[in-house]
């Protein structure tokens, strides 16, 4: 249904960017061999060392309608989903229904507040 795919993903290219992983660690060869050649250390206490792995930095949320006259939109919302996911650029594509079973949430404290289900 989309009619140019590619075109959406070069479009979002300037948003491909990789940011240091909060987790994920890689070794670094020649820091490590840079270390063990300065300190002299016995080769029983060599110690590694470790770089932040390179990670991207957005996460994408598609939130989609599913309200009773939206069936006809599901096939768009699945192709997007596998482009968006498929371009290289989001950490997560992740796919939310949004429609009249989505119960409101406000405060405990309003009014207005619906219990929660």
């Amino acid at each position: 249904m989309l009619p140019h795919p590619l075109a959406l993903q070069r479009a979002l290219r300037p948003l491909k960017r990789k940011v240091p992983a909060p987790r994920a660690r890689l070794l670094d060869e020649h820091a490590t061999a840079d270390r063990i050649a300065r300190l002299g250390a016995h080769p029983d206490v060599w110690l590694p060392v470790l770089r932040p792995a390179p990670d991207r930095w957005l996460r994408l949320n598609l939130v989609y309608d599913a309200g009773p006259t939206m069936p006809v939109w599901r096939p768009l919302v699945r192709e997007l989903h596998t482009v968006l996911a498929q371009s290289g650029i989001f950490r997560t594509v992740t796919v939310h229904r949004a429609g009249p079973t989505v119960a409101r949430r406000t405060s405990p404290r309003s009014p207005t507040a619906v219990p929660s289900p």
